[in-house]
């Protein structure tokens, strides 16, 4: 799943480090003092203008069939962890948006299906699932 090409696997690394930008902007909503500032912002966020939302569309003008190059990465697993993490009840009004973490990003959430259909994947996730309710979406 890591490219043996130099120039793909940099951007592997690119898009696995995006990632890492994106969580720190919605991290920060962790510390505002009450439940209702802490949905409003990653509201904000993740909608049209937002910060996480422009991120994710630089992203989505970016990518092909898959994150990078021509085949399955790890940057289309990242992908897929992400933007389910996004959706799975983690963070307080967010969860189930698909107005925000699905619609405006077609390319990136066809991404997350090709990774999610893959048979360990699915399997890992659905047995997760069972008894942690959150994974559901990653196994849905």
């Amino acid at each position: 799943m890591y490219p043996e090409d130099a120039l793909e696997a940099a951007l592997v690394d690119d898009v696995v480090d995006f990632f890492s930008d994106v969580h720190s902007k919605l991290y920060k909503t962790m510390s505002l003092p009450s439940v209702e500032e802490k949905e409003a912002a990653r509201q904000v966020a993740l909608g049209e203008g937002g910060e996480v939302s422009a991120m994710l569309a630089m992203l989505e003008a970016n990518v092909g069939a898959f994150a990078v190059g021509d085949s399955m990465t790890l940057a289309d697993v990242f992908v897929f962890w992400y933007l389910n993490f996004l959706n799975c009840g983690f963070w307080d009004g967010v969860t189930d948006r698909a107005d925000l973490i699905v619609t405006p990003y077609p390319k990136l959430t066809a991404i997350s299906e090709k990774v999610k259909a893959m048979p360990k994947i699915k399997e890992y996730y659905t047995k997760i699932a069972a008894n942690e309710p959150m994974y559901k979406c990653y196994a849905a």
